[in-house]
């Protein structure tokens, strides 16, 4: 009976720190996205678009497997100016860990500009972010 006592303790020691571990990452992933909306808000798409693996999934019209500089070409093409840019803004986010290193992201976003620069705009989007090298990035992103 003792045996199964200590084994039922060191079970729910070891879910509490899992849980925690989460916890953490949560945290940690969620700085990131902060991170961007601020990159974004200046201007600075370079520091944007670090969050991005090396070697990464967009997924939006089509899908395509590209690299963290495609992406920053991306953007630097369709947000050429500060008006286009305009003001992020992420909502409703939720991160959903699947294991120690990988999650999952939902949430909604949003540009305010003006209506000469485009108007407002937004949608919702998608994440899986890995942990690499002890960095979490985005792998794939699937945003409409």
């Amino acid at each position: 009976m003792r045996l199964v006592h200590t084994v039922t303790l060191c079970c729910m020691l070891l879910a509490a720190s899992f849980q925690g571990a989460g916890a953490g990452a949560g945290d940690t992933i969620r700085n990131v996205l902060a991170q961007q909306v601020q990159a974004w808000n200046q201007g600075d798409l370079k520091q944007f678009v670090s969050s991005y693996a090396s070697h990464c999934t967009l997924v939006g019209n089509g899908i395509s497997e590209t690299t963290r500089e495609q992406v920053l070409a991306h953007y630097e093409e369709k947000y050429p100016s500060s008006g286009t840019r305009g003001k992020l803004a992420y909502s409703d986010l939720t991160v959903h860990r699947i294991d120690s290193r990988v999650a999952i992201v939902t949430g909604k976003w949003h540009l305010s500009r003006a209506a000469d620069s485009g108007g407002p705009v937004g949608g919702v989007f998608s994440l899986v972010f890995e942990s690499i090298n002890g960095n979490w990035q985005i792998v794939l992103d699937h945003t409409s």
